[in-house]
């Protein structure tokens, strides 16, 4: 049972690895027809399994392009309000660079944004290593897996 445990939370781990993923134009419009199929699929054992008549069936579906269409509006308002939140972030950072350009020599402006872009560097890298130590604590070892009985 501890392995089949351990294998689900691998198999998991990967899905939501490949889930990060940005896909290309074309692959989302073969995702978005295999949620419309699976849909679909979903409705006809709903009917089955609860005797629903036709008038039901259009209510539902109805109910669920209206829920559908509310969800898409949200992403999208939330989609504009985070471009608009990181344009703000990006002139506050290069106003500050401005201020910051009067204040130091050109020396140091420069020393300045040589620690900037390090420290970028880094953070970019302590992001990926998490989140490969993120994926290998999910992978068993054999010393932390008891044996079965």
């Amino acid at each position: 049972m501890k392995k089949l445990s351990t294998f689900l939370l691998i198999l998991a781990m990967g899905a939501s690895g490949f889930a990060q993923q940005v896909t290309p134009p074309q692959d989302r419009k073969v995702m978005m027809e295999k949620k419309e199929k699976m849909h679909q699929q979903h409705m006809e054992n709903m009917q089955k399994e609860l005797n629903l008549s036709a008038k039901q069936m259009e209510e539902w579906n109805r109910l669920h392009l209206k829920h559908k269409a509310q969800i898409e509006r949200q992403r999208a308002e939330q989609m504009a309000q985070r471009k608009k939140m990181m344009e703000a972030s990006k002139d506050h950072q290069d106003q500050m660079a401005i201020e910051l350009r009067k204040i130091l020599t050109p020396e140091q402006y420069q020393k300045w944004e040589l620690k900037k872009k390090a420290q970028m560097e880094a953070r970019k890298e302590k992001r990926g290593q998490g989140m490969m130590k993120h994926q290998h604590r999910s992978s068993p070892n054999k010393s932390s897996m008891a044996p079965m009985k």
